[in-house]
């Protein structure tokens, strides 16, 4: 699948429906299937003009983010989405492993702050900042950088939040980015009555592919409010009355959500008695959906779709649909999926692959099954099951990676804390720690240590729960 299918789908729907919306941002500002094409273009060009190499983009949802992305798609230049919820020490490092030059953004205070001057006046047509890299940028592409490579130019570097603090670059081209996309419109039906409602960030590669690139794909109508709108604050907060209220206003039939805002919507539908009847569609996925958040799911009559993917694969591997659902499971694998079971039980998948990880060598050189790390099994039809993973890796409700140990390091790099082990459970990251000597009589040095580390910390990975212990007790 190449990106020219998607631009003769979007050529088609204009064609056959012109004055049908594509984009809407939900607060009147709308782009039709008929000019959709021409706004795409005039974004190029505007790009064009800037010299371009390597695209960074800091934005909310809407309109612009999109318009942006498309145009990078269209122009084969490299995009970077910078997720906003990341910190600045985060995203300073994804600017320096990727070379980003120029960023396009809403909040260029914040861009300034990470080594980028403001173009004063200098706005893309529907009205991002312009920030150049105050010093010359130079990417660690495999061994040549992200601008000089022997195979096809990256169209996106996603970052993934990291199981540690920096987050890592995984490398993607068009055409597996399309063939995942073509996938998830047939495996769900979308089409041309549909309205889906981005309630997740863009600059997050589920949203983005499953939300944004399919919906257009299938001439469907697609909503991006800003997440305020739906009750997204950072990575990991959520009113779900905002979300429920959207969705009514909007009479979306298609949503993706993470886990804990799947659960945060069925709580909030139980306590009120409202329903969601124009949906289709609840993609849910990211991380693992405990079985009774299925069933109250179900009983609320959602049509919930359990899926599960990486982004090495472009985001989505398996997805129930409408008529193959089975209770546990993620789904059948997508059409262009392989999957293959280890004698381990780990999970090996094949089929609109990743480039490879920036700062290390292509895959090209080792192509094969891809290693999930993740641990499942197939039934006898093909349903696939997903147990948890190999190592030590936590993941979020909100579906964000991290590692313990990165927590524990900061959390023992305070003077008041010995030692400390995080796990995570109901409600979030626990630890449990072991003070120091010179602060174990002090009521409240733990707890202004914890404070003092979950704030140098990004939203996902800070401590909600924590107790003391003595050190024989943490260390068994």
């Amino acid at each position: 699948m190449r990106l020219l299918d998607l631009w003769r789908r979007v050529e088609g729907h204009a064609i056959r429906a012109p004055e049908r919306l594509a984009l809407d941002d939900g607060r009147g500002l709308t782009i039709a299937y008929g000019d959709l094409l021409g706004a795409v273009a005039t974004e190029c060009g505007w790009l064009r003009e800037r010299g371009a190499r390597v695209l960074g983009l800091l934005a909310d949802n809407g309109i612009p983010w999109a318009l942006t992305d498309l145009a990078a798609l269209a122009m084969g230049i490299t995009m970077v989405p910078l997720p906003s919820f990341f910190t600045d020490v985060q995203l300073r490092h994804i600017i320096t492993t990727a070379g980003i030059d120029i960023v396009t953004t809403d909040d260029p205070s914040r861009v300034a702050r990470l080594g980028f001057r403001v173009e004063p006046g200098d706005c893309s047509p529907f009205g991002l900042s312009l920030c150049r890299a105050v010093e010359p940028r130079a990417a660690s592409h495999g061994a040549s950088g992200l601008a000089a490579t022997d195979g096809p130019q990256d169209a996106k570097v996603t970052f993934t939040s990291g199981t540690t603090g920096h987050p890592k670059g995984v490398r993607l081209a068009e055409s597996p980015l399309m063939t995942v996309t073509s996938s998830l419109v047939e495996a769900t039906a979308c089409g041309p009555d549909d309205v889906h409602l981005a309630a997740l960030p863009l600059s997050v590669l589920l949203e983005n592919v499953g939300g944004l690139y399919r919906g257009i794909f299938a001439g469907a109508r697609v909503v991006l409010p800003p997440l305020a709108a739906v009750g997204l604050s950072g990575s990991s907060e959520l009113q779900a009355s905002r979300l429920a209220h959207t969705l009514l206003a909007t009479d979306a039939t298609s949503v993706i959500l993470v886990p804990a805002a799947l659960e945060g919507l069925c709580s909030h539908l139980e306590g009120t008695g409202e329903r969601l009847p124009a949906l289709r569609f609840v993609g849910c996925g990211g991380a693992p959906i405990p079985e009774d958040v299925r069933g109250r799911a179900r009983a609320l009559g959602l049509p919930l779709r359990c899926g599960y993917g990486l982004s090495e694969s472009c985001s989505v591997i398996a997805v129930e649909t409408r008529r193959c659902h089975r209770a546990g499971s993620v789904g059948r694998p997508l059409p262009h999926v392989g999957v293959r079971i280890d004698a381990a039980g780990e999970i090996f998948v094949s089929g609109a692959l990743f480039s490879g990880y920036l700062g290390e060598p292509d895959r090209a050189s080792t192509q094969g099954m891809l290693a999930t790390g993740d641990i499942g099994f197939l039934d006898d039809e093909g349903y696939l099951f997903v147990q948890g993973r190999r190592d030590r890796t936590i993941v979020t409700d909100y579906a964000r990676n991290v590692s313990p140990d990165w927590v524990e390091s900061a959390l023992r790099d305070h003077p008041a804390v010995a030692e400390a082990r995080v796990t995570r459970d109901d409600d979030g990251l626990c630890a449990v720690i072991v003070p120091t000597e010179a602060s174990a009589d002090d009521p409240d040095a733990v707890a202004s240590a914890v404070a003092q580390v979950n704030a140098g910390l990004p939203d996902y990975a800070r401590v909600a729960r924590w107790s003391r212990a003595p050190f024989e007790d943490i260390s068994q």
